[in-house]
């Protein structure tokens, strides 16, 4: 088997067992030839392993999942996580304008949610595991997910938080820790100019840009956690849900409203 291209290491098989080959699609957007040559096979094969343990054991998964409804526990619309499956969801064209801007900006809700809420983040924000309901959005994720290393994830925070709070000292300490500071003015572009309340999310342009990000890093001899893989995928479907949508959204409310003690939605 393999990973666009490139065979998988050994046990790297078992998430595809688990998961159909083209649920990696989400993926296209994130992974060029660069980001492997920034990604070593080691790290690979490590992050691998860990999401293919991770969907073979249904009882953590459901760990995993209560984690991720107790984000949203108390709101007047709360997401309930893997209760209503439903396996042909309705389109996205069954929703009108204000109902597919709701859902953008629920998802990327979610998306912050997860990474500032706790160490376990479910990864599969696809649009067809989502079905919109008068009295919750329900959620029906693969069993695709990660407990992130605790230095990865505290640099991730650390990058959206000095991003959104104009921190730039911040910003750049959590780039230097993740390894990516070579490509600091791509990664800024990447989360937006302006104020970041109207942005439009194309897999394209994802891919243009990390591209571009992925060889200054591997220019300067960076190597990537692994831990950069499962947030390639979750950039990914993130980015393919939003842009199905076909809607600018507001990134900075989303952001805001993740926070601990966020507006009631």
């Amino acid at each position: 088997m393999s990973l666009f291209g490139r065979p998988l290491p050994g046990s790297g098989t078992m998430l595809l067992r688990t998961l159909r080959a083209a649920e990696w699609s989400q993926l296209r957007s994130y992974a060029s030839a660069s980001f492997f040559d920034v990604l070593p096979a080691r790290a690979l094969l490590t992050q691998l392993r860990e999401l293919g343990g991770n969907a073979a054991d249904p009882q953590r998964f459901r760990i995993a999942q209560r984690a991720a409804e107790a984000c949203f526990a108390g709101e007047p619309r709360p997401i309930v996580v893997g209760r209503e499956a439903r396996e042909s969801p309705p389109p996205l064209a069954s929703l009108d304008e204000a109902g597919r801007r709701d859902r953008g900006q629920r998802v990327l809700e979610v998306y912050f949610r997860q990474l500032r809420a706790g160490p376990v983040a479910i990864l599969d924000l696809r649009a067809n595991r989502f079905v919109d309901g008068p009295g919750a959005l329900h959620w029906s994720p693969r069993p695709l997910w990660v407990r992130w290393d605790e230095a990865f994830l505290a640099g991730v925070r650390d990058l959206y938080g000095g991003f959104y709070d104009g921190d730039d000292a911040r910003f750049g300490r959590a780039l230097s820790g993740l390894g990516i500071d070579a490509a600091e003015d791509v990664f800024r572009a990447h989360l937006g100019a302006g104020d970041q309340r109207a942005v439009r999310f194309e897999a394209a342009t994802l891919q243009a840009t990390l591209h571009e990000a992925f060889v200054r890093c591997r220019d300067a001899g960076a190597r990537l956690a692994p831990n950069f893989l499962a947030l390639g995928i979750y950039l990914g479907c993130l980015h393919d849900h939003l842009e199905a949508l076909g809607l600018a959204f507001d990134v900075r409310e989303a952001y805001e409203r993740s926070a601990p003690g966020g507006a009631a939605r």
